[in-house]
């Protein structure tokens, strides 16, 4: 595999899912900036719609993605390095075992997902705590996506905390 191809091992996607979840209560609370600054991360670019960042940690970018009344409605983060060219059979690979490797880690530190979604865009979903967890493994890439659940709701079905247990 190619040298330039990084993802995050379990235990760094486990720390990212709960760096993510400290800025939860901030969503829809505060602006984007804030919740870039709590997280450490730089502002890139934004528009009206989503706020593009650098994590600083040498893989693809964050953003922090606004809703309709403009206040920041959910985070996203990369676990494994940007793909920029052709797609390959090692990267589908790639992007393969980086979805596995994270999605064994949150299992094992949060428990099962509530849902699987399969198709072209996979998506594994947690509810932890007053937050949702998405990992989604899209052509271009794997992410970690955090919703309040309400928000998620919104969108499509999320279990109540009863019917989660």
């Amino acid at each position: 595999m190619s040298t330039d191809l990084r993802m995050l091992s379990g235990d760094e996607v486990v720390a990212l899912v709960r760096k993510l979840m400290t800025v939860r209560p901030l969503l829809r609370n505060a602006p984007a900036e804030q919740i870039i600054q709590e997280l450490g991360w730089t502002e890139i670019e934004h528009n009206d719609e989503v706020y593009f960042t650098d994590p600083g940690d040498g893989l693809g970018e964050g953003s922090v993605g606004l809703g309709d009344d403009g206040t920041p409605e959910v985070v996203t983060a990369s676990i494994h390095t940007q793909m920029r060219g052709r797609d390959t059979d090692e990267r589908r690979d790639f992007r393969q075992d980086a979805y596995s490797v994270a999605g064994r880690a949150i299992t094992n530190a949060f428990g099962k997902p509530y849902a699987l979604d399969g198709g072209s865009l996979p998506k594994l979903k947690w509810r932890i705590g007053d937050s949702a967890i998405n990992l989604i493994r899209a052509p271009i890439g794997v992410k970690l996506w955090l919703w309040r659940p309400i928000d998620l709701k919104a969108r499509e079905w999320v279990p109540d905390e009863e019917e989660y247990l």
